[in-house]
């Protein structure tokens, strides 16, 4: 246990990103796009408060296990071209440790994880 503990002190901040949800922070693709091809239209992006949506904009102010790989999460969203702030709520569950599921009832969709050298230069 004490190795286990020693070694979780040793990953990089950003292994558990969005509040406790295991995801790695990074860019996703909507599962069966290429990342080379990633772009706002297919592309999500977990970060240390939330996840970018192509339609959401959300920071997560709650995140609860549930169970399995089933996590549920309410915080604040905001549509990019609309402007408007919104409170928000529903699931993520994760398919893989690099693939996701978002549900908020809204929004849909699964994403897999994209490695930085695989996404176009302007995501990098």
């Amino acid at each position: 246990m004490k190795y286990l503990t020693v070694l979780l002190c040793l990953l990089p901040v950003s292994a558990f990103a969005a509040e406790g949800i295991p995801l790695s922070e990074g860019y996703y693709v909507t599962t069966g796009e290429k990342c080379s091809e990633a772009n706002d239209a297919n592309t999500a992006l977990v970060h240390a408060k939330g996840i970018n949506l192509p339609d959401a904009l959300c920071e997560f102010e709650a995140v609860s296990k549930l169970d399995g790989n089933e996590y549920s999460f309410a915080g604040n969203c905001a549509h990019p071209e609309q402007r408007a702030d919104y409170m928000n709520e529903g699931t993520i569950t994760i398919l893989e440790p690099a693939k996701f599921r978002f549900n908020d009832g809204l929004i849909k969709g699964e994403f897999e994880y994209c490695a930085p050298d695989s996404l176009p230069a302007n995501l990098r």
